[in-house]
């Protein structure tokens, strides 16, 4: 017959185990816990929209993205895929801005020289 404590007793020796398996794992295959927000229901956005690149930002998000950090005037020149280029203005200067959508970073700011 179970009494609280045999149950009690055999809930920590189970999760004792859980954990010595858990740690025992490589980095990659740890399980992760993930969350995410969504900028209304504009088919895009970070886990918004039902899509099936949902995960990646919207032309929208990475153009206020890019607002954000001081970037004016963005011009797209290659939206294709989760890596997207723009041409855009900081100050003076122009800039070829290249940004991974999937991951919400700026990968790469190239200067370019005006015409």
């Amino acid at each position: 017959m179970l009494t609280f404590t045999k149950t009690l007793r055999a809930a920590v020796v189970g999760l004792a185990l859980v954990g010595t398996a858990v740690t025992a794992m490589p980095a990659q295959a740890q399980p992760s816990v993930q969350f995410g927000f969504s900028f209304g229901d504009r088919g895009g956005g970070w886990y918004g929209g039902g899509r099936p690149d949902r995960h990646c930002m919207s032309d929208r998000d990475v153009r206020q993205m890019l607002r954000w950090q001081g970037y004016r005037d963005i011009r797209f020149t290659d939206r294709r895929g989760r890596i997207v280029q723009a041409r855009a203005e900081r100050g003076p200067r122009d800039y070829r801005i290249t940004v991974d959508s999937c991951r919400g970073r700026i990968v790469d700011v190239d200067r370019i020289r005006r015409r």
